[in-house]
């Protein structure tokens, strides 16, 4: 991931998080997943449900402002 500004408490957060989760997967016998957060709570994905899909992200949409404004990015589109 390209990232516009430092990390923060709340990425170091995030990535404990999805450690401890992806080490739970593999404990419980889990292989070929990764570890995700999906509407807020945590979650294995099976590689083949996340491999060769692509996530398209609406410019104008509410998803994307609030990644410009929490990355501390200009917005060029206004």
């Amino acid at each position: 991931m390209v990232r516009a500004t430092p990390a923060n408490a709340a990425d170091n957060i995030l990535c404990l998080q999805l450690a401890h989760d992806s080490v739970h997967g593999a404990f419980a016998g889990f292989s070929n997943f990764m570890a995700g957060r999906v509407n807020g709570k945590s979650v294995l994905i099976p590689l083949d449900a996340a491999v060769g899909k692509r996530n398209c992200i609406a410019p104008g949409g509410n998803f994307w402002q609030q990644l410009v404004f929490s990355t501390g990015q200009p917005n060029w589109g206004q």
